[in-house]
């Protein structure tokens, strides 16, 4: 029997399915055929390793989940969108992240220069101010300096840290998809 005899009878004889449940019986019928002859079986061959339409219709009735489990199963090609989907919107945010920080980097290493510069500037062009004003002055000088050492922080943490994790993020979703998937087989 060829595959479009095969599923017309399966789609006959499963009339006790709703709409949607039918289809998508005949769909996951359909799709592990065409991965066989993909894989190099004759569609006839591997329509007859599936056993008889009313030995398939049986399970199907016995096996209240079969139905849950053929809408859960995800297509080879379907986890390859998917993966490389977060893929992408991971290097997207990622990117996004490396922007922000290197934006916050290094608007506290500019904040912080310029604070320290102007500190020493006004202690070397006047010398002669008052202890609290050059204590003041010493102050900025290292708050300036903790805002230059905090942006190096961010950019190293940042960089050591972000990309790695993110992969492990990616690793963790790729493994849960093969996971899934391997519960359905």
């Amino acid at each position: 029997m060829n595959k479009t005899d095969f599923i017309r009878k399966l789609r006959i004889e499963l009339d006790f399915l709703t709409k949607e449940e039918r289809e998508d019986v005949v769909k996951y019928y359909d799709e592990m055929i065409q991965d066989a002859v993909e894989g190099g079986q004759t569609e006839e061959a591997f329509i007859e390793s599936l056993g008889s339409i009313d030995s398939i219709v049986d399970t199907v009735r016995k096996d209240s989940g079969f139905v849950k489990k053929v809408r859960n199963k995800l297509s080879p090609e379907a986890k390859e969108a998917i993966s490389v989907t977060a893929k992408v919107i991971g290097y997207i945010l990622f990117v996004f992240a490396a922007i922000f920080v290197i934006g916050l980097g290094c608007s506290f290493a500019a904040s912080g220069t310029m604070m320290a510069v102007t500190a020493i500037v006004d202690i070397v062009a006047d010398p002669t101010q008052a202890a609290m004003v050059l204590m003041t002055r010493a102050g900025q000088i290292i708050l300036g300096a903790g805002l230059i050492i905090l942006a190096i922080s961010f950019f190293i943490l940042f960089f050591k840290y972000a990309k790695k994790g993110m992969e492990k993020l990616l690793d963790k979703l790729q493994e849960l998809l093969n996971k899934e998937d391997s519960k359905h087989v």
